[in-house]
């Protein structure tokens, strides 16, 4: 029997409450979900591709019967201008607003739209030539290698689904209109018996195979291993062919359930008992008085730390009200420090609006940004009120992404070439780069991020960066509680900071740069976190130091305010030369 801790019940309760009503991709988005929590303590992540079809199936029928009128022409015509929309939301919002681009239905509604342009296609009398063999062969082909180009070259990094969805998306649509009228080869070999018989099970195998992926992971102490997972994949197809031939078949063939008076009742009804299982799952806060749970204050510690608690809008000119505000109450003329980045920021918002009461001290919060540079931020330095920058992101996900915004803002002009400026002007107005999400973003990172700083330093702002801690593949309180709850010492768990430095080698080789170039101060969680033998605790007192596998707890958060405090102080840190701490054997460089 799994333990699962109150907080994760808690929150599968309410992600059985959102299907229930067809919005499990809201309930996602709005927890980020596949971008921050580990994916092991949500059974029913992938439900969310579920509701965006239920939503696009509930509105295009009902778009298509108030347009019936206007002919099959129109109507296709409608719909081509729907995905068209759609397609170029999801192409802006990629990269702008990732996690909504990939959750909600109008970044996602091109991609069954298709589809339905096809069926509408295919619908209508065909009144010239017939294509000729070749031309549906060649199509067909390309359809192939277009999904099998995804499969191979993507990452990620790859921002999805935007421009990058064309691929697998229009190869599946190629495919399908190219053997519409004649089999191609590609067709015949779709049509194997074994790839139908995969196909015919591909619904339910999709539904049990994550849950089974996510309650081993939920289980099991140390990472899958690949050769586990795929065995555990495995073990879903039996499972997923018993759920298609007694569950699924009998739905679809049976004449009993193909009466509307007859199912709707009835899924009314099993909806209504998903959702109140949902709810009272929800209700009693994950059945939190269980015994086994009494004890243990690790499922307090996953809950996200406060990000944006006493954020009051900054008042001024200049500065965009929706992108910056003050944290805690002060408000004062003194020099005032912005802080800038992710949810790697968000997390230490507690502590700054504490250090900000101590020293009297107004910070401004730059909410979540996706790139280090915006236009918030020279907004803000242009009231000539901030004399110091933070900036705290994920730096392993910035290096992934890569910065194309800084390069391309501060190149100097004639360093490119026409094609290359036209090519880039392309790609910031397509918020995507289809070259960078296949390429390496190491050298652009260096140079975007020194642009950034090298255009505050210019103006008079001192630079702070906030490393990320070391980060985990597991949920950290999650495996504490596991441990702690079979006997072992969660004191024991944790890290090496050699294996931190390995994860992270070239962001630190960037940092140790900027540090001697601009006089940046560096700023390390690890400092505070690794022990002078190298090992990077994850728990102390009984509580788990980080929230899931990289962000920190609010206690591991408060650990972290000491390091922070030459943020507010204009007395500058101990150089790196001068460093003689407990960690520098291992590590030369920290401050």
């Amino acid at each position: 029997m799994v333990p699962v801790f109150p907080g994760n019940y808690r929150d599968l309760g309410r992600s059985a409450e959102a299907q229930s009503v067809f919005a499990s991709n809201n309930f996602f988005w709005l927890k980020a979900g596949y971008f921050t929590a580990p994916a092991e303590t949500k059974p029913l992540l992938h439900t969310w591709s579920l509701s965006v079809e239920e939503q696009l199936y509930l509105c295009i029928p009902l778009l298509l019967w108030l347009s019936s009128r206007r002919g099959e022409r129109a109507r296709t015509g409608i719909l081509l201008a729907l995905l068209f929309a759609s397609f170029l939301l999801s192409a802006w919002s990629a990269l702008a607003h990732p996690e909504a681009a990939f959750y909600l239905p109008h970044s996602r509604g091109w991609e069954l739209l298709m589809g339905c342009v096809i069926a509408m296609a295919g619908r209508r009398p065909s009144t010239g030539a017939q294509p000729r063999p070749w031309t549906s062969e060649l199509l067909s082909g390309a359809g192939l290698a277009a999904i099998l180009a995804a499969v191979v070259l993507y990452t990620n990094r790859t921002p999805f689904p935007g421009i990058a969805a064309l691929l697998p998306c229009g190869g599946a649509a190629a495919i399908i209109h190219a053997n519409a009228a004649r089999s191609t080869l590609v067709g015949r070999l779709l049509a194997r018996r074994g790839l139908v018989w995969i196909g015919l099970i591909s619904y339910s195998l999709y539904l049990w195979h994550w849950p089974m992926l996510a309650f081993a992971r939920y289980a099991s102490i140390e990472p899958l291993t690949t050769v586990s997972a795929l065995c555990i994949v495995a073990a879903s197809v039996p499972v997923a062919w018993l759920s298609y031939r007694f569950i699924e078949t009998p739905f679809r063939r049976a004449p009993f359930f193909r009466r509307p008076a007859v199912v709707l009742p009835r899924a009314g009804a099993a909806l209504a008992c998903l959702l109140a299982c949902g709810w009272l799952i929800s209700w009693t806060d994950g059945a939190a008085g269980r015994s086994e749970f009494r004890s243990t204050a690790f499922d307090e510690d996953m809950k996200e730390v406060e990000r944006g608690a006493h954020c009051e809008p900054v008042r001024s000119a200049t500065v965009d009200p929706a992108a910056i505000c003050r944290l805690g109450q002060i408000s004062n003329t003194r020099p005032k420090v912005l802080l800038v980045g992710d949810s790697f920021a968000g997390m230490y918002l507690e502590s700054r609006e504490r250090l900000s009461e101590r020293f009297d001290c107004e910070v401004w919060y730059m909410k979540e940004q996706n790139a280090p540079l915006q236009p918030d931020i020279l907004g803000a330095i242009a009231t000539g009120e901030i004399s110091d920058v933070v900036l705290a992101y994920s730096w392993h996900r910035a290096l992934q992404a890569g910065i194309p915004e800084l390069a391309r803002r501060a190149a100097p002009d004639g360093e490119a070439s026409p094609l290359a400026k036209i090519y880039s002007d392309w790609t910031m107005r397509l918020g995507y780069d289809p070259l960078g999400a296949i390429g390496d973003t190491r050298q652009p990172f260096r140079s975007d991020l020194t642009a950034l700083v090298r255009e505050l330093t210019d103006k008079g702002i001192r630079v702070f960066i906030v490393d990320a801690p070391p980060f985990y593949p597991v949920s950290v309180p999650l495996k504490l509680g596991l441990i702690a709850k079979r006997g072992g010492d969660p004191s024991r768990w944790g890290t090496k900071m050699s294996e931190h430095l390995a994860e992270l080698a070239f962001i630190h080789d960037v940092f140790r740069e900027l540090e001697s170039a601009f006089k940046v101060r560096i700023i390390r969680p690890a400092d505070t976190l690794c022990d002078p033998t190298g090992f990077c605790r994850t728990w102390e007192n009984g509580h788990s130091l980080y929230s899931d596998d990289a962000h920190l707890s609010k206690y591991g958060a408060r650990l972290m305010e000491p390091i922070l405090e030459p943020v507010f102080t204009r007395a500058p840190p101990r150089s790196v030369a001068a460093h003689t701490g407990p960690n520098s054997d291992i590590l030369p460089f920290l401050p």
